[in-house]
């Protein structure tokens, strides 16, 4: 029992229970000050007078005490109510305001969270991206060696000693981030989940932006967000278990500063919001305090990464959930399914439902077919898919409310929606313009007027098409509003532009001149092109896409009734579309520095239902001949697009199987990041490729990339250092990196060990630095983290090192070699201090050779070292010679086996004025190749091949590749006609 009565006062048994405990004043100081909260001193009942007449005058306090004690009216019944406490009403009230996500319209569009919630694939290490590149990325994302997490999971330690303070979860527009984070609040409210935390404070930072100029104490913070706390009497909140969520980092319109930022730790004094949640997410404020921030990618890059403990993504829906996710949206299972049968048939589309909003548009619209039962007309593109969606709306809207003639009866909102639907939906668009242009994503009811929007008539059409309701309470009693996704709006924006443009001859977003005013639609469309080309940060990409696609007269035709265009339009020209499309493959053409601004590019020609590019790679693709090196600039960035889109998984990227070529691998990068293995070795790369898969790839959100091989390029330790900046960034998800043969020194090896010191969530398992002069101290470096048991690295490699390693290009693999004299023939005579061997007519006696007639027979003389690993060597002839390998025994006596090429154990190239001949277990191969004078040899013991090349001051050429699984040392060795041999020194 004692056991029982400690734990209960500590907080450990029933951590959310409220303990009253009734005591004489000499007891109370057997209990620890630290667990009693608050005291109150009671007087004794007996001690105060009794009443018995309800006529007598007496204090308020003995008044009640009586009632209490029943000696006042003691036949009557005494109800006592209270307020409950401030941690028992806040989850209450969490369960009021979350439990049901209604419309704005509050006409009987509500859902239980609960019911329609359907769990969200979340993976444990990622972080940030653009929009559009993650919609495109989804459909290369693997389930496996993911860490996977449930969203009730966020705070649960991997590991039983850690420590989980701050979770970064980031996702694109739509994803689920804001209704996980609901739902994990809701879960704690209704007692289901985390019982430990006392208090959830969500602050969305949207309604943070409305404090920016103000100061405010955090304390003053909390209670405006959540007035039931005001009378708390709450003072030291580090007593209590809190998390804090930070919604919405990405709309944070502060100017938080991590580096310079003023200390700040005290709750109750005030400073500006900046300083309160730059010093909130540093630590220095309620530093033991739990924090969950959620963002779009982009944004979350301006965090510390230091500061975060745990990097989750919500990916949205995977195969599996994507349709559960229809499933529960219809009740009708038969519905359920005809819808999802016409999900599969696009895939571009099947991919876009990954994301949560993009299902609840898509279902809506199928829905809409399916009851209709019409089969022909099904959205292709993005922009068919949000006009059919605005189309179901505004139907919607004019049969629920399709009353003309009012009655007495008939609502307000009832009579006006009829009237000005097509207006609203028009001057909501220029609302969405506006927001995009000013960087805002909540509206207040002065930015719906200065828009022309009157709110009553924009309810009909937020509960249904946009929602615009969402009323927050936390500073303003005022209403804000919003979209209900970035899509949304963006779709709305396009739409007012090119309402603005077709019917009013307004350029909206360029800026008026007496040259703009003489724009045709042609121009108009490429000014377009141009703002979203221009935008680093793909704000446009997906209103270009919309605007172009409300350019084809399709989308025109079903929105005639909306637009009231005329025939006559020239928008809706043919010539335009082709003239657009046209500066857009220019654009492809032009661009070499950004891939990704080329693959948005491309998706505006599918808008525009230009396959051209696409179909000429397709095509070229399955010939059978494919002479990459011959390719443009937009073939490169078609090929990109076509990699992307097609239905296939890109496992493995071969730079080799395409050019070898920096040029053509930075084209690429959007591809090396969708593959789980990066293979660029012998891609004569340097630092500029480091950096752009720094920036590219290993910082990039969502990276699928876990094993990149770079060796054998020529990298020096400046682009390691590059490549260390990727690998110390957060997002990095790298397990295995191959530098072999880069070049790299002890500084190359500092820079990386300091990277992967750095780096809290470094995934980097093995390390491949072989061919390398790391040198003692670079070796040390890294082993130690090896040793490290909080690091993950379990191995680096650092054999055949060695300052020889530091030549450049295959140099660094050079072979030293001379000739062993007690193998050459006596038909051959040695000079140059052994390094060259020439046949004489005249066989001369040498007594310091031993000699065996047997083996003389063969005019051949073999080299004295054995050879494994990467070697290479060059050497010069002249007349009729074979350059070949053998095992140490092979060859050397008179056998059956023949000479050296004649059998299992040695290859061979003969050389001669008329070219080549491969030979090998006695088969040869006639190589039709001009001879050169130079020939390089380049053995690859334990890749398995041996590869001859023409050496030329133009470079090499490949003469021919043996490939065998060796199994011991391969000695270097010579075998004539007549003529002679001379090593190249390198």
């Amino acid at each position: 029992m004692d056991v029982l009565l400690t734990n209960l006062i500590k907080g450990k048994l029933l951590p959310k229970a409220h303990v009253w405990i009734v005591s004489q004043p000499e007891g109370v100081h057997k209990i620890p000050s630290e667990y009693i909260k608050k005291t109150v001193h009671c007087e004794d009942f007996g001690n105060n007078e009794t009443l018995t007449d309800v006529r007598e005058q007496a204090s308020v306090d003995v008044l009640l005490i009586n009632l209490i004690k029943g000696t006042l009216l003691p036949n009557a019944r005494v109800w006592i109510t209270s307020q409950p406490p401030a941690a028992e009403k806040l989850p209450d009230n969490f369960v009021d305001r979350i439990t049901e996500i209604r419309g704005i319209d509050r006409q009987k569009t509500s859902a239980l969270l609960n019911e329609v919630f359907t769990d969200l694939y979340i993976i444990e290490g990622e972080a940030a991206q653009n929009e559009t590149q993650q919609v495109q990325d989804a459909k290369f994302k693997t389930v496996k060696e993911e860490t996977t997490i449930k969203y009730c999971d966020i705070f649960k330690p991997a590991i039983s000693n850690q420590n989980i303070k701050t979770v970064l979860t980031i996702g694109v527009a739509g994803i689920g981030k804001t209704f996980a984070s609901m739902k994990y609040i809701l879960d704690w409210a209704e007692g289901k989940a985390d019982k430990n935390i006392f208090f959830i404070f969500p602050l969305p930072f949207r309604e943070l932006n409305l404090r920016k100029d103000k100061e405010h104490s955090l304390e003053d913070l909390i209670h405006q967000f959540f007035p039931a706390l005001k009378n708390s009497e709450i003072t030291d909140y580090d007593k209590y278990e809190i998390l804090i969520v930070l919604d919405g980092f990405d709309e944070c319109r502060l100017d938080l500063e991590f580096s310079e930022i003023s200390k700040w730790t005290d709750v109750a004094t005030a400073t500006s919001v900046n300083v309160l949640l730059s010093n909130l997410l540093l630590g220095n404020l309620l530093p033991k305090a739990q924090i969950w921030i959620t963002s779009r990618p982009a944004a979350s890059n301006n965090i510390p990464p230091e500061k975060v403990d745990r990097m989750t993504e919500v990916r949205g829906f995977n195969d599996e959930q994507r349709e559960k996710y229809f499933m529960k949206r219809f009740s009708d299972e038969e519905m359920a399914h005809k819808i999802l049968a016409h999900v599969k048939k696009s895939r571009n589309l099947y991919i876009m439902c990954h994301i949560p909003v993009f299902c609840w548009i898509t279902s809506k619209v199928l829905e809409d077919f399916v009851t209709r039962n019409q089969n022909e007309g099904l959205p292709k593109t993005l922009t068919d898919m949000y006009t059919l969606f605005l189309l179901l709306q505004r139907r919607q809207t004019k049969v629920k409310f399709g009353n003309n003639q009012p009655s007495s009866e008939t609502s307000e909102m009832e009579t006006c929606c009829d009237t000005s639907s097509d207006e609203t939906i028009l001057s909501l668009g220029k609302l969405a313009f506006k927001g995009l242009e000013e960087k805002i994503l909540l509206f207040t009811e002065e930015d719906l007027t200065g828009c022309g929007i009157d709110i009553t008539k924009a309810a009909v059409f937020s509960g249904l098409f946009t929602q615009i309701k969402r009323e927050y309470h936390g500073f303003y009693q005022q209403k804000l509003f919003c979209f209900v996704h970035l899509s949304i709006q963006e779709y709305l924006a396009a739409l007012h532009v090119f309402y603005s443009f077709s019917n009013k001859g307004e350029k909206v977003f360029i800026e008026p001149t007496s040259a703009a005013s003489d724009l045709t639609a042609s121009d108009f469309y490429k000014k377009a092109v141009d703002k979203a080309f221009e935008n680093k940060n793909g704000d446009w990409d997906m209103f270009l896409r919309f605007l172009l696609g409300l350019s084809m007269e399709s989308n025109q035709d079903l929105l005639q009734e909306l637009l009231k265009r005329t025939i006559n339009n020239e928008l809706t020209k043919m010539n335009t579309n082709k003239e657009t499309a046209e500066y857009i493959k220019e654009k492809i053409r032009e661009n070499n520095s950004d891939p990704d601004k080329n693959l948005n590019l491309f998706y505006c020609l599918n808008e525009l239902n230009d396959h051209t590019l696409v179909q000429e790679i397709k095509n070229y693709l399955h010939s059978e001949t494919k002479p990459f090196e011959h390719f443009t600039t937009s073939q490169w960035s078609a090929l990109t697009f076509v990699l992307l889109t097609s239905d296939e998984k890109l496992e493995v990227f071969d730079l080799k199987k395409y050019l070898k070529s920096e040029k053509v691998l930075l084209g690429m990068l959007p591809v090396v990041r969708v593959s789980n293995t990066t293979l660029l070795s012998w891609c004569e790369l340097s630092e500029e490729s480091c950096h752009g898969l720094t920036s590219a790839v290993l910082s990039y959100p969502s990276s699928n990339l876990t094993e990149l091989d770079l060796s054998h390029n020529d990298l020096l330790d400046a682009g390691v250092m590059r490549l260390a900046d990727g690998l110390k960034n957060i997002n990095c998800k790298l397990e295995i990196l191959k530098l072999a043969g880069c070049q790299v020194t002890e500084n190359g090896c500092s820079y990386l060990a300091k990277a992967i010191e750095s780096n809290r969530v470094s995934s980097l398992k093995f390390l491949d630095l072989t061919y390398n002069h790391p040198g003692e101290n670079g070796m040390n470096v890294l082993s130690a983290i090896v040793e490290n048991p909080d690091k993950t690295l379990e191995k680096v490699c650092f054999d055949h090192g060695g300052k020889h390693r530091l030549k450049p290009g295959w140099n660094k693999y050079g072979a030293d070699l001379t000739f062993d004299g007690n193998t050459a023939s006596k038909r051959l005579v040695l000079l140059e201090v052994n390094k060259k061997a020439k046949t004489v007519s005249k066989v001369e006696e040498v007594p310091t050779r031993t000699y065996n007639e047997r083996r003389f027979k063969r005019t051949q003389i073999f080299c004295n070292e054995g050879l494994e690993g990467l070697c290479y060597w060059e050497v010069e002839w002249k007349g009729k010679v074979g350059i070949a390998v053998a095992y140490a025994d092979v060859g050397r006596t008179w056998d059956s086996d023949g000479g050296l090429g004649c059998n299992h154990w040695s290859w061979s190239l003969l050389c001669s004025k008329t070219g080549y001949t491969a030979m090998h277990k006695r088969t040869s191969i006639e190589i039709n190749a001009p001879p050169c004078e130079k020939i390089g040899v380049f053995l690859d013991w334990e890749g398995g091949t041996l590869s001859y090349y023409s050496v030329s001051s133009e470079g090499r050429s490949l003469i021919h590749t043996f490939k065998a699984k060796f199994t011991a040392e391969l000695f270097p060795a010579f075998w004539f006609k007549k003529g002679s041999i001379t090593l190249s020194d390198l």
